[in-house]
């Protein structure tokens, strides 16, 4: 797209062109969300409209600035705007641009500097640099040149991350299971349901404690009502006395109206934590928690959808946690690209993340974002490994989100300055594409 965008064509073909590309690329997405079809299609128009409309500032910088500056207008104005849309969107930062990369964990150790932004600028810069070179005569070589230097530094700094020293604390064995063919019980507010639920998990979670010290379970799995909560609790707490070891566990809990995470360990009150962020209409009426979940020393939980917000959760790491458990429900076929975001988020704030989600995946992922573990919730396996707390403390925890605000204002600086310059010709080179 910025390839053509860069070149000689009408700007209404070029907008067309962006804004189509991005809207199909973007289908996909109803294989998982159709149940939120009308919203979902209104995002991604929106989305689409504003890929075309960052590629129609590139077009405009490229011809109005010198090459190199003309070539950052685009990854300034996207990764400022994925930021923008994080802040205002109730989907926080689940589009990112960054989220691809997961797969690669030495593409997205940066965002430990700079969060998630820095890996939509990186990836913007290095196509849109390559593809004004395909256009231009003037300045190639040092556009390419830039296009390496960016690339290689990032890939440097993530080979250097994932190789450094050993871990600071030792590895903690956890286990991570959802269990798809239980959901049933996750449908019916009733006594029955919630006790059977609770014991079917008391039973996976009993044979995984043998090895593990922390086990994660889904979220809402079972409702809770004030006057059964302690009967269906019970499984579970024993298995925390019995084996000395934690459980996370995910409930509907109609008596606070709060879609809950509850970590039983060893003869203690259970600690409850809220979740904060809802998924529009489907969670309406549930009220948001407090706070961070951090209960004890270096430990803190999440649910869900408060992975999408990298805001929320680099708050909770000035918590200063090493590991983050996380029950969640996913749509089934989105189970890797939900899990992403979490993941990236253990990255950002040095953490490591235990991940179960019942009709997705089951994560269990280091402080670097490397995944230890992966299970289907399908076929109720488990992910099970040793992982290290991570560090916590990251520069991203410390500065919060410099790069962004700095993407925003180089892209109000580049506008100012296209604004006062003449319209430059444009030095076609001949393109072999």
């Amino acid at each position: 797209m910025l390839w053509l965008a860069y070149g000689e064509e009408a700007g209404w073909k070029v907008f067309a062109a962006a804004f189509a590309g991005f809207l199909l690329g973007q289908l996909n997405l109803f294989e998982a969300y159709a149940v939120m079809a009308v919203p979902l299609a209104v995002m991604m128009v929106l989305l689409a409209l504003s890929f075309a409309g960052c590629v129609m500032f590139a077009r405009w910088a490229s011809r109005r600035l010198p090459p190199l500056a003309g070539a950052l207008a685009f990854p300034a104005i996207w990764a400022g705007w994925d930021y923008v849309s994080a802040m205002l969107s109730p989907h926080g930062a689940i589009s990112s641009l960054s989220n691809s990369q997961v797969g690669a964990p030495v593409l997205i150790q940066a965002v430990s500097l700079f969060g998630p932004w820095i890996v939509s600028f990186l990836i913007c810069a290095v196509a849109s640099l390559i593809a004004l070179a395909m256009r231009r005569t003037e300045r190639r070589a040092a556009l390419l040149a830039l296009a390496a230097l960016l690339f290689g530094a990032n890939l440097g700094f993530g080979l250097w991350r994932l190789h450094g020293p050993d871990e600071v604390y030792a590895p903690v064995r956890v286990a991570a299971v959802a269990d798809d063919r239980l959901g049933k019980f996750a449908w019916t507010a009733d006594k029955a349901n919630a006790v059977q639920a609770a014991t079917a998990y008391a039973d996976r979670a009993r044979v995984l404690a043998k090895t593990a010290a922390i086990v994660v379970l889904p979220e809402k799995f079972a409702f809770l009502k004030p006057d059964y909560r302690a009967e269906a609790l019970a499984p579970l707490q024993a298995v925390a006395d019995e084996t000395g070891a934690t459980l996370v566990a995910g409930f509907d809990d109609k008596g606070t109206r709060t879609n809950e995470a509850l970590v039983l360990r060893p003869h203690v009150q259970p600690f409850a934590y809220a979740k904060r962020h809802m998924i529009p209409g489907l969670e309406a009426g549930y009220l948001a928690g407090p706070g961070a979940g951090v209960f004890a020393p270096g430990r803190s939980v999440a649910i869900c959808k408060d992975m999408d917000f990298p805001q929320t959760l680099r708050a909770d790491a000035r918590n200063h946690f090493g590991l983050l458990l996380v029950p969640a429900w996913d749509f089934d076929r989105d189970g890797w690209s939900h899990a992403r975001p979490a993941i990236l988020r253990g990255v950002e704030g040095g953490y490591a993340v235990v991940r179960s989600a019942q009709h997705g995946l089951a994560t269990v992922s280091d402080a670097q974002g490397r995944v230890l573990a992966r299970a289907r919730s399908s076929h109720g396996e488990a992910a099970v490994a040793a992982v290290a707390p991570g560090p916590g403390d990251t520069l991203y925890v410390r500065i919060g989100d410099v790069f962004a605000w700095l993407c925003l204002a180089g892209t109000l600086i580049l506008a100012l300055w296209g604004l006062l310059r003449r319209r430059s010709a444009l030095t076609l080179g001949r393109s072999s594409v």
